[in-house]
């Protein structure tokens, strides 16, 4: 069975609409990119970074805020913090 019949077949549809609209915004972003690239410019700055705040927050409501890296701080600075290792102090 493909991942794609998987999902279809378990998640809700209304999980599945959010995560095909995730999809959508992740295509027009990073046609956004390509645009930025060529042109050496970004002219089209707030409507990247509106689509992608969009698109974080879909994420989050099919749960993609779980599947983040957690990093905890260390309390070490971290450009002392590599040379900290070195030196075993």
């Amino acid at each position: 069975m493909s991942p794609t019949s998987a999902a279809s077949t378990t998640a809700p549809a209304a999980e599945r609409s959010i995560i095909r609209r995730a999809s959508v915004l992740t295509v027009e972003l990073e046609r956004l990119e390509v645009k930025f690239a060529s042109a050496g410019e970004a002219a089209d700055l707030d409507l990247y970074q509106r689509t992608a705040g969009n698109l974080r927050r879909l994420l989050e409501a099919v749960g993609g805020h779980m599947r983040l890296p957690s990093f905890k701080y260390s309390g070490r600075d971290p450009y002392t913090w590599p040379r900290t290792i070195r030196s075993g102090t």
